[in-house]
């Protein structure tokens, strides 16, 4: 057939040839239409009796398929895309079988990713294939966007490489040659990515693009929508995958696995965007189409999956559902590479350090984001990644919940230095939410000030990055400026901030019934305690309470011991000290299941409140003997010019000089 190269035709001449008779494999690309029908046409010419096979007639068991059929000279399979993985595993199972029942050459037919999904899956199978054919699209042929649309989505898996390019076009084309320029540029692009130079992989997927025909304009579509949202910038990755998405769904040659993975990052970027509750709905049928085209088999996708889902549920505050799903992705993870050092591991041991965090469990959460920076360092070989950027940040919510001001502090300075230099701006999400923890730690440092500016920078961010205030991050940085407006006296302005994150909260989440909700509340409550109204504040934090132990259980965590104080305090400030006194008792008795130990500065506070309401009841023995537990302890914590050691010395000198008079009242009758 004219315009069909000699030394490729000689190639599969040879190969014929020589498998006359017995088994053998040849495997053929052929990307577009016309070159599939122009090998179809020069093979028909070759083989007299030639047998061809769609692989759907193969199915999952093409033992039965093939037993007792009369084959002829060669076998062509074709029409690999889009099959499931059952599909192509049963020709591993069934391989040493299939030469017995079908001794004739074998020729596989597919585009480029109907290849590469069967090396993938049924790599036994392949290892019998003797050679390697692309047939070249013909010169006039434009390439139809499907076809170049795969390349983006399997760049990483090599096949550029492993496939020898045995020219059967007569010449090297220019759609031939670009084939060749993309894959390069999109190999690249791959190791930017795994390097953390997220930046320069930006430019590079940019620069490729922006040389596009316009028949080429789906050409790393997927590639660079990923980008961007590792970039934060989410509008321009949901465009994308929009346009992506759209042609997905029109393509039926388009293989589950893709529009497994196309539906799960649609859903990150959701979460991304705020869109918690349509997220959450694409990912579970992310997942659920991802194990359908897995049949059931532990893959990285899978993984990648639950891990999406249980991000999500995270957020949402759903921590049981979080979690269920962050264990059975780290679970598949570590099945499949068989270690816990790799990137598909690290990730939901970071993301399960967050949902421990939210659950109380900050020891389990630190434990778990140690081992993830480990395994980050030891994957990456650099500090300069967005992702150890990521678990520095969530560390340091740890260590500041654990007290440790200083080395949290140190943790989100080192984070956010690293997100510049990765991400080449401030205008990231990554960056604002890192502001924002810093800005809570050097508040609790007393700089109200400094905690001020860092949270309107945050906010600056984030209505540029999110493009509207309906977003679970705006809310809390407004929730953090109103806590920093009340230590700065501004009461109308944090009771303002705080109703505004409170409505915003509402509406993103779609329930009251979300720990960030009741941590508003609690706030919220504060602020109308200062300003006097001790009813308001009383109702408040009894359904930010109410919230906690739906959530949590009633007991036996923080949020429910730090709300139980609060609400003790209002009532004594009413004048309820019989109830005050019970609820003090419950506070303490939910931190000790917390902490396993009372030899904690939470506890050690509460203990000095506690004290002071005992001693206005004339309960100075009870009084003595917790403040004797709590003084020594801030002391060591705190240093004695801290206001908590100040208050417990006070007291301790108050119940000693009243013990004293008592005495010498005593001795005088």
């Amino acid at each position: 057939m004219s315009g069909l190269d000699p030394d490729g035709l000689s190639a599969l001449s040879r190969f014929l040839d020589f498998a006359s008779g017995q088994f053998d494999l040849a495997m053929v690309r052929a990307d577009t239409p016309g070159a599939r029908a122009a090998f179809e046409g020069w093979l028909s010419e070759q083989v007299a009796a030639l047998s061809t096979v769609d692989f759907d007639e193969l199915g999952s068991d093409p033992l039965a398929r093939l037993r007792g059929e009369q084959l002829g000279e060669a076998l062509l399979v074709t029409g690999l895309e889009g099959r499931t993985d059952a599909a192509f595993r049963a020709l591993n199972v069934q391989r040493d079988l299939l030469i017995e029942v079908a001794p004739v050459p074998w020729i596989l037919l597919g585009h480029h990713q109907g290849l590469v999904d069967l090396q993938q899956v049924a790599p036994d199978f392949c290892d019998l294939v003797s050679v390697h054919v692309t047939v070249m699209a013909l010169p006039d042929e434009p390439l139809r966007r499907r076809e170049l649309a795969w390349m983006s989505i399997n760049a990483h898996s090599g096949v550029f490489s492993r496939v020898q390019m045995i020219g059967v076009d007569a010449a090297a084309t220019p759609v031939g040659d670009r084939y060749g320029e993309m894959a390069a540029v999109l190999e690249r692009v791959r190791e930017l990515r795994v390097a953390g130079d997220l930046a320069g992989a930006l430019r590079s997927i940019e620069a490729l693009r922006s040389s596009l025909r316009a028949s080429e304009s789906d050409v790393a579509l997927f590639e660079h929508a990923e980008l961007l949202n590792a970039m934060g910038q989410l509008g321009g990755a949901r465009e994308l995958l929009d346009q992506w998405w759209i042609a997905a769904r029109r393509d039926p040659g388009m293989a589950p696995s893709a529009m497994a993975r196309g539906a799960r990052l649609l859903g990150e970027v959701m979460h991304g965007l705020g869109d918690l509750a349509g997220a959450r709905r694409l990912l579970e049928h992310a997942l659920e189409r991802q194990i359908a085209a897995d049949a059931g088999e532990k893959t990285d996708g899978t993984a990648a999956s639950h891990h999406a889902l249980g991000s999500v549920l995270h957020t949402q505050g759903d921590l049981v559902g979080a979690r269920r799903h962050l264990e059975r992705s780290l679970e598949i993870a570590s099945s499949i590479f068989g270690t816990d050092v790799h990137a598909s591991a690290a990730a939901p041991l970071h993301e399960l350090g967050g949902v421990l965090r939210a659950q109380g469990d900050l020891e389990g959460a630190r434990r778990h984001l140690e081992r993830s920076l480990e395994i980050k360092a030891e994957i990456f070989g650099t500090q300069i990644h967005a992702s150890v950027a990521a678990s520095l940040h969530e560390l340091a919510s740890v260590l500041a919940t654990q007290g440790d001001l200083e080395g949290a502090r140190r943790h989100l300075e080192h984070s956010l230095e690293i997100d510049v230099e990765v991400f080449g701006t401030e205008v990231h999400p990554s960056v604002a939410i890192s502001l924002h923890e810093l800005a809570g730690v050097v508040e609790k440092q007393g700089d109200l000030e400094g905690a001020r500016r860092r949270l309107e920078r945050s906010l600056e961010i984030k209505a540029e990055v999110y493009g509207t205030q309906l977003h679970p991050e705006v809310a809390a940085s407004l929730h953090s400026l109103a806590s920093v407006r009340r230590g700065q006296g501004d009461l109308e302005g944090a009771r303002r901030h705080l109703e505004r994150s409170l409505k915003i909260k509402a509406e993103v989440f779609g329930t009251e019934v979300h720990p960030d909700v009741a941590v508003s509340l609690h706030e919220l409550a504060g602020v109308l305690a200062a300003q006097g109204d001790l009813d308001g504040a009383s109702r408040h934090l009894e359904r930010s309470l109410q919230i906690n132990q739906q959530i949590f259980g009633a007991t036996a965590h923080i949020f429910v011991a730090i709300t139980l104080r609060s609400m003790a305090g209002v009532m004594t400030a009413q004048g309820d000290l019989d109830r005050a006194t019970e609820t003090y008792e419950r506070a303490l008795i939910v931190a000790l299941g917390v902490h396993g130990t009372p030899d904690n500065t939470w506890t050690c506070m509460t203990e000095v409140r506690f004290a002071d309401l005992l001693l206005k009841r004339g309960q100075p023995a009870r009084a003595q003997q917790l403040l004797e537990h709590a003084h020594p302890i801030l002391l060591r914590a705190f240093g004695p010019a801290n206001a908590w050691a100040m208050e417990a010395s006070r007291l301790l000198r108050f119940v000693s000089g009243a013990s004293s008079r008592s005495n010498e009242s005593g001795e005088m009758g």
